[in-house]
């Protein structure tokens, strides 16, 4: 995992996330740090090359934060 993108895709799907688009991965967290936020999922396809660049972040559902943008997947 990391968190700085490393291709024009990971920063479009970074921006994206950033954004709020996404899905729900994970509710209510029990992580000390982030105790009742959700964990998001956000995954950006290439339609040329059918590959992807996945961002996981945390949202906190009561004010819509976002917080603790990662890279699971990139795109090279």
């Amino acid at each position: 995992m990391s968190r700085e993108p490393k291709s024009l895709q990971d920063q479009m799907t970074l921006d994206a996330a950033k954004k709020g688009y996404g899905r729900k991965k994970i509710e209510n967290l029990n992580d000390p740090k982030y105790k009742g936020m959700d964990k998001m999922e956000l995954v950006g396809k290439s339609k040329h090359t059918n590959r992807n660049s996945t961002v996981h972040y945390v949202r906190d559902p009561l004010t819509g934060e976002l917080h603790d943008f990662k890279f699971t997947n990139h795109f090279y």
